[in-house]
């Protein structure tokens, strides 16, 4: 303890590795080396394996003396301890380690969803962007076909939602849903141009129907133009 007080700990620990060596001092330089090592040096490690070293020095002697026989049984205490300590060390590092391999296993797992989402939704973002260019070439075909027959580009025209809109009137008695005869006409030129464009096998394989509606008027009441 003098030797600690006197030196620095990284001085003293050296001296008693030179006693040691040397084998002076009896088991008193593994005691104090093993102590300096755990409480002022913080190497549990080392400080077991000078306490093992310490009780082999003492086991092989073939007599003990009473001051030797104490150094032995707090040689062995020590070294108890130190096991016991290292084992909580050990058993901390074992849980450390489980949970970052767990995390890692997860992050991974994560990467590879993600990189999964990510092709995903870039395979469908091109699909659909060529979904959307196909079904502009057809109705741009389709209003091409109905100028075709029409003769004039001012009476259809593609709308920003993607339906055909037709400028030509199609019209009705007021109260009624029957087509006036005069519009029929313009119903008989649109059902020639989409039986044509549909006869075509590549045209009628993207066309699953075609809808055809309207709107009535404010006259009347909401009720009644629901009708």
């Amino acid at each position: 303890d003098a030797l600690r007080h006197e030196r620095s700990d990284a001085e003293a620990a050296a001296i008693y590795e030179k006693m040691i060596a040397a084998r002076q001092g009896g088991a008193q330089p593994y005691i104090a080396l093993a102590k300096l090592l755990e409480h002022r040096l913080h190497d549990v490690n080392k400080a077991a394996n000078i306490a093992r070293r310490g009780l082999l020095y003492l086991t092989d002697r073939p007599s003990l003396s009473p001051r030797e026989q104490a150094q032995l049984d707090d040689l062995s205490e020590e070294l108890k301890l130190k096991q016991s300590e290292i084992n909580g060390y050990t058993l901390q590092i074992d849980k450390q380690t489980e949970t970052i391999n767990n995390q890692k296993k997860l992050i991974g797992d994560q990467e590879k969803y993600l990189q999964a989402a990510n092709s995903e939704l870039l395979e469908m973002r091109t699909q659909m962007q060529s979904i959307a260019v196909l079904r502009m070439s057809i109705l741009e075909q389709i209003r091409d076909s109905i100028v075709d027959v029409m003769g004039d580009e001012s009476k259809v025209s593609v709308g920003d939602n993607g339906n055909i809109i037709l400028n030509e009137g199609v019209f009705f008695d007021l109260g009624s849903s029957s087509i006036k005869p005069e519009s029929e006409a313009v119903l008989n030129e649109l059902i020639d141009v989409f039986v044509k464009f549909l006869s075509n096998e590549e045209n009628a394989k993207y066309v699953d129907s075609i809808v055809i509606s309207g709107h009535t008027d404010i006259t009347g009441t909401a009720e009644t133009n629901r009708q």
